[in-house]
């Protein structure tokens, strides 16, 4: 029978496709993807904003429709087009999730028929792949049945036992070898077939994990065939038929060997660790029996599973927000960090901030009003130090319970520098700006920067800090006024703001004018489109005019 089957597509793009932009997925002959398609956003965890490159969900599904790509040749449904409402941005990574549903069979021309195009809301083409969508991104030149071929089917999916698959890759530290300095053990088993077989067998790792091993690191045997326990694999039945594996990057090849249905196979040996969970491919191992058949039914391309991966243990969604950046004044910071490792009792988080920002010794964390994720728990603790270096440190020790792992937001109010500073992108850095605040997850905050870090930190751009404007305000209007201008304050509605500002000294370069409204307001992403930002008063006026002349 037919298989559904979900994908997880990532792309970059090139070129901006602009406002109401299509995304457009073409599949080899006889995949459908049904009409209407299903297409949805990945797991939040994928839109992490990590100290790596971020990936993006597509900016507001609008519809998907799928067609026939070749009506002569194909009856099947196998070109998806995906409309969006926002801005397809140039130079993004975008991912995002569609159904499809499998043919009947494998052929090889499923590793070459996968494309990627995107298109104006005219149909006017901007970009598109080259060649056929990568299974694996990772370079892996030089392997058999290269992983940076797009997928091909599988006659069956490794799922007898659902526990034994999601167990069968554990591994003994998830912290990134950038912080430890060290591989992790991985361990994988048990690997099995469901009837005797000859064939090839591939190991993929999720995108950012590196198998790093000697022959000595490589553990495969069973207790029954060798005494020296440092090669035994507890559990295993038999020896893997592989031996020790092929190795490039994240991806692991064992040529064709026999495997007997009634044995259970593993092995273990050692990986480094990422710093983060990957964002911009799927976070899975993969594990394919018969990845170099070329051929359908028999033994052929016979069994393959996808396992979810373990979340590396590395902060994430760092972010840092002002209710003012104003010189000198007092300034409700908002912060908002996601954990993955629970943080015990004494533990805590601790914030480093640019120098100048002072907050109270005894300093206390609050909620943020109309916030959207966790707030901190009462009972903990919030104290203040000042560097030698001048540098701001937030000390936060939990309290009696532990806390979860989770996406926190919190606000402390303390004093901004009295100097003014701009914040500039592009500086030499570890957030890449001027100003950085970095945040920690410590074991005992007792030893402070000497603590065991529970998951890696993380570091995120602060802001300027800047003298006052002369004035600024939302311009007092009467009522004919605020009908004619489209102002309206109900909850929900569109609603059109005027504003005025005087500067105290005339701006001698270009720059960026930021308008930042309280939380719970959202401009459209493309605030100039439809008029959506007027300058020239006596526009806006002109509208006032002839509304009153009505």
């Amino acid at each position: 029978d037919n298989v559904t089957n979900d994908l997880f597509i990532f792309f970059q793009t090139e070129q901006s496709a602009g406002s109401g932009g299509i995304v457009i997925v073409e599949a080899p002959a006889a995949f459908d993807f049904g009409e209407p398609c299903s297409c949805s956003d990945l797991d939040a965890a994928y839109y992490a904003k990590t100290a790596g490159v971020w990936t993006w969900p597509l900016p507001d599904i609008v519809s998907c429709h799928a067609t026939h790509a070749d009506l002569e040749t194909n009856s099947a449904r196998n070109r998806a087009m995906i409309q969006v409402e926002g801005i397809l941005h140039p130079g993004r990574i975008y991912g995002f999730i569609i159904r499809v549903m499998n043919p009947e069979m494998y052929v090889p021309l499923q590793h070459e028929g996968w494309s990627l195009r995107t298109m104006t809301h005219l149909h006017q083409y901007v970009d598109g792949t080259d060649t056929s969508i990568a299974f694996n991104p990772a370079p892996t030149s030089g392997l058999l049945g290269g992983a940076q071929e797009s997928w091909g089917m599988y006659q069956m999916q490794m799922d007898s036992n659902a526990l034994e698959l999601q167990t069968m890759f554990q591994i003994s530290s998830l912290l990134p070898f950038s912080l430890t300095g060290q591989e992790a053990i991985i361990t994988v088993f048990p690997l099995h077939v469901e009837a005797d077989l000859d064939t090839s067998l591939r190991i993929i790792a999720p995108l950012g994990f590196e198998w790093q091993f000697s022959q000595q690191d490589f553990a495969y045997r069973s207790n029954s065939t060798t005494s020296v326990s440092a090669l035994v694999v507890r559990g295993v039945t038999a020896d893997l038929p592989g031996g020790i594996p092929t190795k490039a990057s994240n991806v692991l090849t064992w040529p064709i060997a026999s495997y007997v249905a009634s044995e259970r196979y593993g092995f273990s040996t050692r990986i480094r660790v990422p710093d983060h969970s990957p964002t911009r491919s799927s976070n899975a191992f993969f594990v394919e029996f018969g990845y170099t058949d070329r051929t359908w039914g028999m033994q052929n391309r016979s069994t393959a599973a996808r396992v979810v991966a373990p979340a590396v243990r590395a902060l994430a969604n760092a972010r840092v927000e002002y209710s003012t950046n104003l010189v000198g004044k007092v300034n409700h910071l908002r912060f908002r960090i996601e954990t993955v490792t629970s943080i015990p009792t004494l533990g805590g988080l601790l914030i480093r901030g640019p120098a100048g920002f002072v907050f109270p010794d005894s300093c206390q964390p609050g909620p943020v009003s109309g916030g959207e994720h966790l707030s901190l728990p009462h009972g903990m603790s919030c104290s203040f130090q000042a560097a030698d270096s001048g540098e701001a440190r937030l000390h936060l020790m939990v309290g009696s319970s532990s806390l979860p792992s989770g996406l926190y937001e919190f606000e402390v109010a303390g004093f901004n520098p009295v100097q003014a500073s701009a914040n500039r992108d592009g500086e030499a850095t570890s957030c890449g700006w001027t100003h950085c605040w970095t945040f920690h997850s410590m074991k005992d905050m007792q030893l402070a920067l000497a603590s065991p870090e529970l998951d890696a930190r993380i570091t995120t751009p602060g802001f300027a800090i800047k003298g006052r404007m002369y004035d600024a305000g939302l311009v007092a209007l009467d009522d004919a006024t605020r009908v004619a201008t489209g102002r309206n304050d109900k909850p929900l509605q569109e609603n059109r703001l005027t504003f005025r500002f005087q500067l105290l000294q005339d701006m001698s370069e270009s720059g960026t004018l930021s308008l930042r409204g309280p939380l719970g307001f959202r401009f459209a992403e493309d605030c100039l489109s439809d008029d959506g930002v007027i300058t020239d008063m006596a526009v806006a006026f002109a509208e006032v005019a002839q509304f009153l002349e009505k």
